[in-house]
C-alpha cells in the first residue's frame, strides 16, 4: 500500500552544527634549534662571517617522503653584538632528530624590512604564513645570503575583483542574504555613533573562504537626518561559520544569530588622502572600497579597521 506524502528534506529538522578544524598538538619553535644551528653555519662558512644563534622564531613544514622540507625564521647576533633576522630552507629526512649527514641546506639570507608587505604577494604553499619569506608578501628583502629568486613567494597573484554590475549570477539570486548582513551591519553601527542611520541599499559583495568559515566585505549605502539625509557610504566585514550538511550558498535565517559583524565603518572621500601606494584588501584586490589611501576614504564613524592591509602604504620597493 502506498501513501502520497509530501517528502522531506531529512536536514530540515536537524539542529545546525558548525563545522570545526581538527585540533593538533604543536610543537615548540624552540625544538627546532638545532636546525637552525646546521642553517647558521652554512651561512658563516659561505658568507665568511660569525653569527651566533640566539632564538628560532617561526617554522613551518611539510612532512613527506623521503625528505621533508622546512622553513625557519630565526635571530642571531653578529660580532658586534647586533641581532639580525633569518630566513633558511632546509629539506630533512626527520622533523624530530637531527641528521647533519642527511640534511640539505636549500638556502639561508639574512633579511631586512624594506616594504609594509603587499597582499598581492603570493603565500608560500608551505608554510601558509606562519613565517616570513623574503619578497613582496612580507616585505622583506634579501641583505645578505641565498636570493631565492626561482621561489613562488616572489611573485604577485593578478588582481582581481566583483562589484554588482559584473557580480556572478548566484550572488545576485542571494542578495536578500545580504540584506539581512547590511541590517546587522547597520545595529552595530548604531550601536556605538549618536545617530539613527537607514540602511539603502547594498551595493558590493565579495566573499572567500578559508578553513571552516567564509568571509565577506560588503559595500552599502546609509543616510541619518542627523547629517541631513546625505547618503554615506559604508564598508563592513563578517564572518559566517560553515555548517555541517548545508551548501555554504544555503542561506535560512537559522544561521543569522552566527553572522559576526567584525568591523563596520562610514566613510568620506578625501582626495588629500589618495595615494597610489595605498595597499589593496588582499582578499578583495579591487571592485570594492575599503577605508584607506588606495582608493581615498577615510572612517568618518566607528570601527578604523587600523591593522589591516588596505589602511597602509609601501614604499613600491619590489
Amino acid at each position: 500500500m502506498s501513501h502520497n506524502l509530501p517528502f522531506r528534506n531529512p536536514m530540515d529538522k536537524m539542529p545546525l552544527q558548525v563545522i570545526t578544524l581538527p585540533q593538533y598538538p604543536t610543537r615548540q619553535v624552540s625544538e627546532f634549534s638545532p636546525f637552525a644551528e646546521i642553517a647558521l653555519a652554512y651561512f658563516n662558512c659561505v658568507q665568511n662571517v660569525d653569527f651566533k644563534l640566539v632564538e628560532v622564531t617561526r617554522v613551518g613544514y611539510d612532512i613527506s617522503y623521503p625528505k621533508s622540507t622546512m622553513h625557519v625564521n630565526f635571530d642571531a647576533k653578529s660580532k658586534s653584538g647586533k641581532v639580525e633576522m633569518f630566513y633558511a630552507e632546509l629539506k630533512t629526512p626527520s622533523l624530530n632528530k637531527v641528521d647533519e649527514k642527511g640534511i640539505v641546506i636549500q638556502g639561508c639570507a639574512l633579511l631586512k624590512k624594506v616594504d609594509t608587505g603587499n597582499p598581492l604577494g603570493i603565500s608560500c604553499m608551505i608554510c601558509h604564513d606562519k613565517v616570513i619569506h623574503p619578497g613582496p608578501k612580507d616585505g622583506y628583502n634579501v641583505v645578505l645570503g641565498d636570493k631565492f629568486k626561482d621561489s613562488r613567494f616572489w611573485l604577485y597573484r593578478p588582481s582581481t575583483g566583483l562589484n554588482c554590475s559584473t557580480i556572478r549570477e548566484d550572488t545576485i539570486r542571494y542578495m536578500d542574504k545580504y540584506l539581512v548582513f547590511a541590517m546587522k551591519a547597520v545595529k552595530h553601527l548604531n550601536c556605538k555613533v549618536e545617530a539613527d542611520w537607514e540602511l539603502l541599499v547594498v551595493t558590493r559583495v565579495i566573499d572567500r573562504m578559508e578553513k571552516c568559515r567564509i568571509i565577506f566585505h560588503m559595500n552599502f549605502t546609509v543616510k541619518s537626518s542627523n547629517f541631513n539625509n546625505e547618503t554615506k557610504l559604508c564598508f563592513a566585514e563578517f564572518i559566517l561559520p560553515l555548517f555541517s550538511g548545508h551548501s555554504p550558498d544555503n542561506w535560512t535565517m537559522e544561521k543569522e544569530p552566527f553572522l559576526e559583524v567584525i568591523g563596520c565603518c562610514i566613510m568620506e572621500k578625501d582626495a588629500n588622502y589618495e595615494s597610489s601606494f595605498g595597499r589593496v584588501c588582499a582578499m578583495c584586490t579591487s571592485g570594492l572600497i575599503h577605508p584607506g589611501p588606495k582608493y581615498g576614504y577615510r572612517v568618518l564613524a566607528r570601527d578604523d579597521f587600523a591593522m589591516y592591509d588596505f589602511k597602509a602604504c609601501g614604499n613600491g620597493v619590489f
